[in-house]
């Protein structure tokens, strides 16, 4: 058999036997070193569930204490402060490519206002 078709069909079975976790709406924010997660714009982000669900796309960022992900459908720090909006965070990027970050996650919730609690954005 061609070795691409046998590294292909273990790639289907491994993909299909790894378990989903259920949705986590997140309700309170994982503790920062610093207290609160100060966050860095580091350009386009893109979060999904596991099982490969689009939850956002916008805008990532980064803490600069201890490295959480965030991507956020809207930009809070702009002058008029645009509500934060669908967002899901993630101890770590998945992958960051030429300015794009990338989580499967499914934590993730829902923010009307400007302000996300426990975060701080710059």
């Amino acid at each position: 058999m061609n070795k691409m078709f046998v590294a292909l069909i273990l790639a289907i079975l491994v993909f299909i036997t790894v378990p989903v976790k259920a949705d986590t709406v997140i309700t309170e924010v994982a503790p920062c070193v610093n207290g609160f997660h100060l966050e860095d714009a580091k350009g386009i982000g893109v979060a999904r569930k596991l099982n490969g669900d689009l939850i956002v796309y916008g805008i990532a960022w980064q803490c600069i204490h201890c490295g959480e992900c965030l991507v956020t459908e809207n930009n809070p720090t702009f002058f008029y402060k645009p509500r934060v909006g669908v967002y899901a965070t993630k101890g770590w990027a998945d992958s960051v490519v030429g300015g794009v970050m990338s989580l499967w996650t499914n934590a993730y919730g829902y923010e009307a206002t400007n302000r996300l609690p426990g975060y701080r954005f710059r």
